[in-house]
């Protein structure tokens, strides 16, 4: 996630490690909310993109990767 999107849902690089902290230590879960709508930014993507890279025929599904993932999250 680039910087300049933490610093706008968190309002600085000292709060967003704060939260993390926080979250870490299990005291609080504001530092999800702050970062839970990302994973449905990303499904819409997924969604709406298709991207598979192809080798000497041998392809990439990057589509479900990034599915695989978000459904361990």
């Amino acid at each position: 996630m680039p910087l300049e999107e933490i610093e706008k849902r968190t309002g600085s690089l000292d709060r967003f490690f704060e939260l993390l902290i926080r979250f870490v230590k299990r005291e609080d879960d504001e530092f999800l909310e702050k970062f839970e709508n990302t994973n449905s930014i990303l499904k819409a993507g997924v969604e709406v993109l298709e991207l598979k890279p192809n080798f000497f025929g041998f392809g990439l599904n990057i589509n479900a990767l990034i599915k695989r993932i978000s459904n361990r999250a």
